[in-house]
C-alpha cells in the first residue's frame, strides 16, 4: 500500500475555505452520496453518461472501499474535520494488468478553480508508482473539459470516438511525456 501524505492546497485566486485533496477512505460514502446529487443534472450525465440522480448506498460503499493496490480514489474537500463536504471525486479502476479507467467530477460551483487538475495529479502519482501503463476514459463528446484535464497533463494519449459521439481517451504512462 501506498503512504499518502495529506496535501492541503489553496488554489491561485481563491479565498479560503481550503481545499483539500487526500484518498478517500470508507468513512466518506454518505458524503459522497450527497456529493453526487448535489451535482446538475448535467454534471451527472457527464460523470456517468447518462441520467442519474445520484449513487445508491451500496455503490458509495464500494466506490469509498478501496484497497489502493488495484483500485484508488481521492476527493477533494471544503472545510474541517466534523464538517467536510466533498467538491471533487477522481476513481481509477484496474481494467486489466496494467490498465486502469479513470473516472472524474467536481461540483459545478467548485469548477475551473484547479481541482480535478490536482485530483488527476494525485492519481497520476498513484498509478505511476504501482506501475500501470495506461489510463482510460470514456466520456461524451461535448465533455470539453474534462476531455482537456485527461489529455492536458503532458503524457501521450489517444482519442477514438464511436457513431453516438462517445470518446475513448487512452493516456500512455509508459513513455515519458
Amino acid at each position: 500500500m501506498i503512504s499518502y501524505p495529506l496535501e492541503i492546497a489553496r488554489f491561485p485566486g481563491s479565498p479560503p475555505p481550503w481545499v483539500r485533496i487526500r484518498p478517500i477512505c470508507p468513512g466518506d460514502a454518505d458524503a459522497l452520496r450527497r456529493f453526487y446529487v448535489g451535482l446538475s443534472a448535467a454534471g451527472r450525465q457527464w460523470r456517468f453518461l447518462g441520467t442519474r440522480s445520484g449513487l445508491r448506498e451500496a455503490q458509495a460503499n464500494h466506490l469509498c472501499a478501496v484497497d489502493h493496490v488495484h483500485a484508488d480514489a481521492f476527493v477533494a474537500t471544503v472545510g474541517s474535520d466534523g464538517g467536510e463536504r466533498i467538491v471533487g471525486y477522481l476513481c481509477h479502476e484496474r481494467v486489466e494488468s496494467g490498465v486502469e479507467e479513470v473516472a472524474v467530477a467536481v461540483a459545478d460551483e467548485w469548477q475551473g478553480k484547479g481541482i480535478g487538475g490536482e485530483l488527476y495529479h494525485a492519481a497520476l502519482i498513484s498509478a505511476e508508482s504501482r506501475g500501470i501503463r495506461q489510463l482510460e476514459a470514456t466520456l461524451l463528446s461535448y465533455s470539453t473539459r474534462v476531455r482537456c484535464l485527461l489529455s492536458g497533463a503532458g503524457r501521450p494519449y489517444t482519442i477514438e470516438s464511436d457513431e453516438l459521439g462517445t470518446l475513448y481517451l487512452t493516456i500512455d504512462l509508459s513513455r515519458a511525456a
